[in-house]
């Protein structure tokens, strides 16, 4: 920058360009190239290397350039998604809360805390009429989150995402397929073959039974090169342990009923589990009655927590593109710029 050195009064000033803001060296087209690869899936250190300057200044052009608009609580959704995710260091709680419109999938905000006392003061800077105009909130099986939802949104009803309770379902039946592999016995060859089988072939016993294959003839390995279909291998490894055949009945009629959306069906045969099932898979199927209203609710709305879990994953990206974040905030803006919520004032 040029400096001036006036001869009648003997101070020096600098020359002034609309080129280069007031006490500053960096250009506003280098800023504004900053503050515009900031929206890219590209960490801060990398934009700083890129155009030969620092850390700091990336940041700066972040806090200044992106600034949040002053916001109206004056509307919300009739339809609600919330979740959770592990945020910064420097936040007061361990997980982080975002929720969004379940229409849209747009986010409406990310908070730094999921605590109930938290939200609840959140949600209550919302006009009560506002807020009981909210018909379904959609969430996971967190048990927390069902005081402040009636208290907040006094006429919401809660909705259980269904890729949890199929989640619950499927990790209920793995884990009895591996109780039954270490049951049987390491110094019996024969054992160990079917030990070796269960754990190779566990994506064909979870499977649907519309889903193998009845004709195709392939080789597997471990069943001495023989051309077999899909379904004669599942045949087989259910003959290994009767536990695990009647938890497969069980699995299969589960899934059954949830793909035909019958919550009749899919309580009755959680209510009627077989004696002969071990404690630990029967406890995992009876926590969904815990959710019976929630679920059976679901079924009957086209809601989920699809879209919102794709930001969660848009979330842990970003975080791992940048070897994480040194404060919320950074994190909440890059976020927020790169779904398109904050623009270049």
């Amino acid at each position: 920058k040029q400096r001036f050195f006036c001869k009648a009064c003997h101070h020096t000033f600098s020359a002034k360009t609309y080129y280069v803001a007031k006490d500053c060296y960096i250009s506003q087209a280098l800023k504004f190239a900053l503050a515009v690869d900031l929206k890219k899936k590209i960490s801060m250190k990398d934009i700083a290397c890129r155009y030969f300057v620092s850390y700091k200044t990336v940041e700066r052009v972040l806090d200044t350039f992106y600034q949040e608009p002053t916001r109206h609580p004056n509307h919300l959704p009739k339809q609600l998604l919330i979740d959770e995710f592990k945020g910064t260091k420097d936040c007061e709680g361990a997980m982080c809360f975002i929720f969004s419109d379940a229409q849209t999938g747009k986010i409406i905000d990310i908070l730094e805390d999921r605590r109930n006392f938290k939200l609840v003061a959140y949600f209550q800077r919302f006009p009560y009429k506002m807020r009981q105009k909210v018909q379904h909130v959609v969430m996971d099986m967190n048990a927390s989150y069902s005081p402040m939802i009636h208290q907040v949104f006094p006429k919401a009803k809660i909705l259980v995402d269904h890729f949890h309770v199929i989640q619950q379902i499927s990790r209920a039946f793995n884990q009895q397929r591996i109780r039954s592999m270490n049951q049987l016995k390491k110094g019996d060859p024969q054992q160990m073959k079917d030990y070796r089988k269960l754990k190779k072939y566990w994506k064909q016993l979870q499977k649907k039974h519309k889903h193998l294959g009845y004709k195709q003839l392939k080789q597997f390995p471990l069943f001495r090169q023989k051309y077999v279909t899909e379904s004669e291998v599942v045949d087989y490894l259910l003959t290994i342990d009767p536990v695990l055949q009647a938890s497969y009945d069980v699995y299969q009629g589960l899934m059954e009923a949830f793909e035909k959306r019958k919550a009749q069906q899919f309580f009755d045969i959680i209510d009627q589990l077989p004696q002969m099932l071990e404690e630990p898979f029967r406890k995992s199927l009876r926590f969904l009655t815990k959710y019976r209203r929630a679920i059976t609710l679901s079924f009957t709305q086209p809601y989920s927590n699809g879209k919102l879990e794709g930001k969660n994953n848009l979330i842990k990206v970003i975080q791992r593109i940048a070897f994480g974040f040194r404060t919320f905030q950074h994190l909440r803006k890059r976020v927020l710029i790169q779904q398109g919520l904050l623009e270049v004032l």
